[in-house]
């Protein structure tokens, strides 16, 4: 799932440890993955690890809290 994308990599990381901290799981693993957008580097913070029932729950709960979420299959790449 990503949970948010950002103009650095130490804010993408901060994102997805924060989100990974609220999510009850074993085996869930944080990922920053670098983009082009245009001539922008964005950095996509992701949680990574969950099945889909487990990352569609995990959205909700950080939806709940006002935080951002889309759930992802393992293999997206975009």
């Amino acid at each position: 799932m990503q949970v948010g994308a950002y103009a650095s990599e130490s804010q993408a990381r901060t994102a997805a440890n924060q989100a990974r901290s609220k999510i009850p799981a074993n085996g869930v693993r944080v990922a920053v993955q670098p983009v082009m957008q245009g001539k922008t580097v964005l950095y996509r913070a992701r949680v990574m690890g969950l099945s889909r029932d487990g990352a569609q729950n995990a959205c909700e709960k950080l939806r709940s809290g006002r935080g951002a979420c889309m759930t992802l299959s393992p293999d997206s790449q975009s």
